[in-house]
């Protein structure tokens, strides 16, 4: 009888370890999943900042260009802003 008790109490062992070692792997595939997911969202919010520097660099340079032409343009138009002031 001895031998029936033993082995009824390893099953049982037996179906615990078996049910730990289920969850442990339900476990590393959700942490899996999961940092997947981080890894993705990071690389994601990386390109969408290089995006933005390029465009803020496109922009800063289209409003330099503006600038320089409407000074050539303020130039042409009034003449010369130094001459102007010593003639007075």
């Amino acid at each position: 009888m001895a031998a029936n008790k033993r082995s009824a109490w390893g099953r049982s062992v037996g179906s615990a370890v078996a049910r730990e070692l289920h969850q442990l792997g339900k476990k590393v595939k959700e942490l899996t999943l999961r940092l997947e997911r981080e890894a993705k969202a990071r690389k994601l919010d990386a390109q969408l900042a290089a995006v933005a520097k390029k465009g803020r660099e496109q922009l800063t340079r289209e409003i330099r260009a503006l600038r320089e032409q409407g000074r050539k343009q303020n130039l042409l138009r009034e003449g010369n802003p130094m001459r102007r002031n010593s003639q007075k």
